[in-house]
């Protein structure tokens, strides 16, 4: 890019002649194998996928028992809590009739039933 005009700064410098020397110095390192071929001194062994999958399928029961318990728990909450709300409904209901109840007997009243009850 420079043969452009385009004065970009190189940010990575090469020693002179790497890449030259780069596969000669590669091949080097590698070690020459004889013409025979390696002979496997071991057999291999067979992993079961049955055991490699062995703690997914462990972790997905305890996860299916875990949403079991709380479900279950939820549901006894659920129904105490259905329990205490119909009450509270029944002593809603009887404080209501008793509220309306004080309430009629207050409407009935005149100014002059009012101010004799505060004489009193």
């Amino acid at each position: 890019m420079n043969d452009k005009g385009i004065n970009i700064k190189e940010h990575f410098k090469v020693p002179e002649g790497y890449f030259e020397n780069l596969s000669s110095s590669i091949m080097a390192k590698i070690p020459e194998q004889s013409g025979e071929p390696l002979q496997v001194t071991k057999r291999p062994i067979a992993v079961s996928k049955t055991k490699s999958r062995l703690p997914y399928y462990a972790a997905s029961i305890a996860a299916s028992l875990l949403i079991v318990v709380v479900a279950v728990t939820m549901h006894k909450d659920s129904q105490y809590d259905k329990h205490l709300a119909e009450a509270e409904i029944g002593k809603s209901a009887e404080q209501y009739a008793y509220t309306v109840d004080e309430a009629a007997d207050y409407v009935m009243f005149d100014s002059q039933d009012i101010h004799d009850m505060l004489t009193e």
